[in-house]
């Protein structure tokens, strides 16, 4: 199906398409049309999805047509791409990415994978690619992760709850004790310890919950420092503040 002739067909037929494809375990046939899709196509596509359909689609298809796009992919999109496709293939992608966007998504899939790719990949490239991150492999900002559940505010304990079973059950997050909470600005506000969350009041607002953290750790310190601030305060998790010459939000080691 060439694009001229697609001008008229909606993404939820083509989504359909894809689907039934899948269902009918043609693999291999929902791969190719959604290879055909120019990358907004594709994009639209992907993340209308189910999380199902869309690993089988991910582990069959080169991503090619993702390239052009891949910065304004949902977090839990890139999360799965990262964990199901090996090193050698990620590090195709990101070969193919300008630098900034590399540095972006790059920061988004999990420490031990992400210190693969860049390894694997060309090494002028990946030392550009560093340099806009601004995190040294020894630094806290190389090992931390993005991967943890965040919640604004204004939610309640049941709105989180329900989105966070779910995210769970799709493995987005990578080990973790707590629930971050921040404001709207993404700012820190405090965290909440996931058995004590599931037994508070649904309708309970979690910045009326939440526990004010009082300790943090710059990303571009050595990652010693955030090993001396857990042995010190007897933690198991420390908050990363991100630098404000970046996206503002809040990162946890």
């Amino acid at each position: 199906m060439g694009w001229r002739l697609r001008v008229s067909v909606s993404i939820e037929e083509i989504v359909n398409a894809i689907v039934d494809r899948i269902e009918r375990d043609d693999i291999a046939g929902a791969a190719k049309l959604f290879e055909s899709l120019s990358p907004p196509e594709a994009l639209d596509v992907v993340v209308r999805l189910d999380s199902d359909s869309r690993r089988k689609l991910i582990l069959a298809s080169s991503l090619s047509n993702l390239v052009e796009v891949m910065a304004r992919l949902p977090d839990e999109v890139i999360f799965e791409i990262a964990s199901i496709k090996g090193v050698d293939d990620l590090a195709k992608i990101f070969s193919k990415l300008h630098v900034d966007d590399a540095a972006d998504v790059l920061v988004k899939i999990p420490p031990k994978v992400r210190a693969e790719v860049l390894k694997v990949l060309p090494h002028e490239l990946s030392a550009e690619i560093a340099k806009v991150m601004k995190y040294s492999p020894e630094s806290v900002g190389g090992i931390m992760t993005t991967q943890v559940p965040v919640f604004e505010e204004d939610l309640t304990v049941g709105e989180a709850v329900s989105t966070y079973v779910n995210k769970v059950k799709l493995g987005l997050y990578d080990k973790h004790n707590y629930v971050y909470v921040v404001n709207k600005e993404r700012k820190l506000v405090g965290r909440i310890d996931v058995r004590t969350l599931l037994t508070k009041p649904r309708e309970l607002k979690l910045r009326d919950c939440a526990e004010k953290v009082n300790v943090h750790v710059n990303p571009l310190k050595d990652r010693e420092e955030a090993a001396r601030l857990t042995i010190s305060y007897d933690l198991v998790e420390v908050p990363g503040r991100r630098p404000r010459w970046r996206v503002p939000g809040d990162r946890i080691t």
